[in-house]
């Protein structure tokens, strides 16, 4: 780690002062690589995550190709200086904004995207000259290794490198002096990356998650709320940041949503929720947490609507949704991050916006009126 960290820092100056040209051909390059490999791509997201050939190429090859071109697309424009209005006191003076790179970056992926949430920060820092070093999650151990051959392919290492491996890798890299680090993930590890970057100043960008919340106000149109609920929220099987992590209805709407939630659940996914098309969980650990999350919840009285099934073998569990009728049921407790959907009422929309206020903020909030 220390020698390729030491590599790139000999090389950031040079990188930094690279031209637009010499930018979009890199980012050209690796566009080239990302369509040789789309075959294995899929393949290696299907051996971690389950995913179908179809969502892939949605949900993380094509979205990577469309930011990919439009950075390419908007480079030279970004990288011009920009003239700005002197102040009175410096009159006769010509005033410049001037973009300049940052240095060496780390960028530490998650598992839930892993390729799309790898290559997309990587992009950017491509894109302003920085050197970078990817260090994907160990839990999708299969895209990882795909990643580090693409990369090795398309880049020297003292541009861009794939440092791989669990926990170790991680607090090793954060040790080291880098001038911004890029994390995704959980709040909880993203307080740890944050500490580890104030010990050297490093400036950062956090993508955390979050209980995102769902209104569904009383002249909501049902159909289309329940259709785009279910889909955005067991897509992946539920392991997005932005994922509906909770519903609060009206009360006078709960009954009619609440069938047509579970109608919309037959309809993608089969009454057995095994619809070739539904993502897997990562692993055991997030399949026992989840198990766990639902039976507490189910104990403190939470109604099973549909699902709860779990199946350990495969790492399958049916898209589930519950009636809750407390604020404290443990399935409040934290993110969700899996394919179970929690249902609340309200009386007025008051009672609602004080239910999310009470809680930490979320990534996301969607309201149906």
């Amino acid at each position: 780690l220390k020698s390729t960290f030491a590599d790139q820092g000999e090389n950031m100056l040079n990188l930094g002062q690279t031209s637009a040209k010499e930018r979009i051909r890199k980012l050209r390059k690796l566009e080239s690589s990302i369509l040789n490999h789309q075959g294995l791509i899929c393949e290696a997201l299907y051996k971690d995550l389950g995913k179908s050939e179809a969502e892939s190429k949605v949900s993380e090859v094509f979205i990577l190709l469309s930011e990919l071109r439009h950075v390419r697309r908007n480079l030279r424009t970004w990288m011009c200086d920009k003239q700005i209005p002197s102040p009175i006191f410096m009159l006769g003076s010509k005033a410049y904004i001037r973009y300049e790179s940052k240095g060496r970056a780390l960028i530490i992926a998650p598992w839930n995207y892993p390729f799309l949430l790898s290559l997309s920060p990587l992009i950017g820092a491509i894109a302003a000259g920085c050197p970078a070093i990817i260090k994907p999650s160990e839990y999708s151990g299969h895209t990882s290794a795909l990643i580090a051959k693409i990369i090795k392919e398309v880049f020297d290492s003292r541009e861009v490198d794939v440092i791989l491996g669990g926990v170790e890798a991680s607090q090793a890299l954060l040790e080291l002096p880098f001038d911004h680090i890029y994390f995704t993930g959980s709040t909880g590890v993203g307080k740890l990356v944050m500490r580890a970057a104030a010990e050297h100043l490093s400036s950062i960008t956090l993508e955390l998650g979050g209980k995102s919340p769902v209104v569904v106000a009383s002249k909501a149109y049902l159909p289309k709320a329940a259709k785009r609920i279910v889909f955005t929220k067991f897509f992946n099987n539920g392991q997005i940041c932005v994922a509906p992590d909770y519903v609060l209805v009206d009360s006078n709407k709960k009954e009619e949503f609440l069938t047509m939630l579970k109608e919309e659940v037959v309809q993608l996914f089969g009454e057995s929720g095994k619809s070739e098309d539904y993502t897997r969980i990562i692993n055991k650990k997030h399949f026992d947490r989840l198990k766990n999350l639902f039976q507490r919840s189910i104990e403190e009285g939470a109604e099973l609507i549909i699902g709860g099934d779990f199946n350990e073998e495969e790492l399958h569990i049916s898209p589930t949704i519950l009636f809750v009728n407390k604020d404290d049921n443990p399935i409040m407790e934290q993110e969700i991050f899996g394919p179970i959907l929690p249902v609340f009422t309200y009386q007025d929309l008051d009672e609602a916006v004080t239910f999310i206020n009470k809680r930490d903020r979320s990534l996301a909030s969607y309201i149906y009126t």
